[in-house]
């Protein structure tokens, strides 16, 4: 009994505590507990990722690079600082990452005046992206709202309304196909956390 004790996973038989010496099967939500093997590997793979990255910019002299970058941004003036607010719109509307430039910002102009600049410059970025998402990109005719349905599906013949969406092809999560022209697949791709 105690090697089952220090165990986890789906081998594991899980002792209650109500009744001593009771030995039941783990719970789904025991089952579905991810191992810690995977865990592990992620974090190894990050930090032999990190020193990839980090080897690959000293081989390239990245410092010297970037030591004269924020020498030409800090020396720019009001230029330089629209040039980067500029990028953070462009770069949120191209959907690319805002990562590196808010690191390049804070870097250029230090952490405050670099909060200043950086917070607005990618509120702007996104609602941007969001305007162009909504208005330009969205052909009202395809994508909407279907009908509002009143349905009893609820436990304990409780009612609720459904209103579904027209026009989404498919619902992908987590890699699965889990709809797919309006209709459920057998797929189940969340988790219980």
């Amino acid at each position: 009994m105690s090697g089952a004790r220090g165990r986890r996973g789906r081998d594991a038989a899980r002792v209650t505590p109500c009744h001593a010496g009771a030995v039941s099967e783990p719970s789904q939500a025991e089952q579905l507990l991810p191992a810690r093997a995977p865990a592990l590997r992620r974090a190894v793979g990050g930090a032999v990722l990190l020193a990839v990255v980090l080897l690959a910019a000293h081989a390239l002299s990245l410092d010297d690079r970037a030591r004269v970058y924020l020498d030409a941004a800090r020396g720019a003036g009001l230029a330089g600082v629209l040039l980067h607010a500029v990028a953070y719109v462009g770069a949120a509307l191209l959907g690319l990452p805002l990562s590196p430039i808010t690191a390049a910002v804070g870097a250029a102009y230090g952490p405050i005046a670099g909060a200043a600049l950086a917070v607005p410059a990618a509120t702007i970025g996104a609602c941007s992206a969001f305007v162009v998402g909504r208005v330009v990109a969205r052909d009202p005719e395809t994508i909407a709202r279907g009908p509002e349905v009143f349905v009893g599906d609820v436990p304990g013949n409780g009612n609720r309304y459904l209103r579904s969406a027209r026009g989404i092809e498919a619902v992908i999560v987590n890699g699965a196909l889990t709809l797919e022209r309006g209709h459920y697949t057998d797929e189940r791709a969340g988790r219980i956390v």
